[in-house]
């Protein structure tokens, strides 16, 4: 295919040539640019709610997250924790999660 591109940019001169790839490669840029806008947005493909399942365990220290469950932000949609592993916060400043933390968190 790109053979025959070449062939066809070689038959027709380098003049024709420059101004077909020019038009060519504006069509593309504003097909890439709009093509966003004009397509159907799909639903998301998951279907069920969130989850964390069978975790290990996690430790924080100086200000860090140990979080061995779920973190979500805040969509409403449901959201399942079971089996979680230990979470150990140790200093100031540091946090442990084992369940569910909804919303925006700022030490994320």
């Amino acid at each position: 295919m790109i053979l025959m591109l070449v062939g066809y940019l070689a038959r027709v001169g380098l003049d024709r040539a420059d101004k077909v790839g020019s038009a060519a490669g504006m069509v593309l840029a504003l097909t890439a640019l709009f093509a966003p806008h004009l397509l159907p947005i799909r639903d998301s493909p998951v279907t069920g709610p969130d989850r964390a399942e069978h975790t290990g365990p996690a430790v924080a220290s100086a200000g860090g997250n140990a979080n061995t469950g779920l973190r979500s932000g805040g969509n409403g949609r449901p959201a399942r924790v079971s089996d979680t592993g230990s979470a150990t916060a140790r200093g100031p400043g540091s946090r442990a999660n084992t369940g569910i933390v909804r919303g925006v968190d700022p030490q994320r």
